[in-house]
């Protein structure tokens, strides 16, 4: 059974708080198509002072893919066009979309729920003595090779400024 209220659960609950934290990964969603869990997921390994290879990361990647693909990404596009333009009653609508997100976190929550689960299940490497600073560095470098992603400098920008306020929030 997996354990929806989970440490990797709290861990994103308490950051994803920070404004800038939720800006940041959510630039990242929208602009380079990563997944705003697998990027906490590197942080909330850091703080274990667990390292993720890009392997470790295609893997997790791949085992949430269906859910991703399937649940995730089409309730955030309902959500997103419920904001875009009024369809109905203004209340209504908004009731709907609010009811949208409900579900759609709960399936976030599932996700990690599976991540978490992967992790305990899975021996992992912990990483030699080196600031938790570095290891979310590193793991999210790890994440940006495994996506595939064509660096630029808006990429670098953006998970630089994630690392920094990551830092700060754990």
């Amino acid at each position: 059974m997996l354990s929806l209220d989970n440490p990797f659960w709290q861990y994103s609950l308490q950051v994803y708080a920070n404004s800038k934290v939720r800006e940041i990964c959510l630039q990242l969603q929208d602009e380079f198509s990563l997944n705003v869990n697998l990027l906490l997921l590197g942080g909330w390994t850091a703080n274990q002072n667990i390292q993720l290879s890009a392997e470790d990361y295609c893997q997790l990647g791949q085992m949430i893919a269906p859910l991703e693909q399937q649940g995730i990404r089409p309730l955030r596009q309902i959500r997103r066009n419920l904001s875009l333009r009024t369809l109905f009653n203004n209340v209504w609508q908004e009731e709907l979309r609010q009811r949208v997100l409900n579900v759609e976190l709960f399936a976030e929550q599932i996700e990690q729920a599976l991540l978490y689960a992967k992790l305990q299940e899975t021996p992992r490497f912990y990483a030699a003595s080196t600031t938790k600073t570095e290891q979310l560095r590193r793991n999210l470098q790890a994440y940006m090779q495994a996506a595939n992603i064509q660096e630029s400098e808006a990429l670098q920008l953006a998970v630089q400024a994630l690392v920094k306020v990551l830092a700060t929030e754990s």
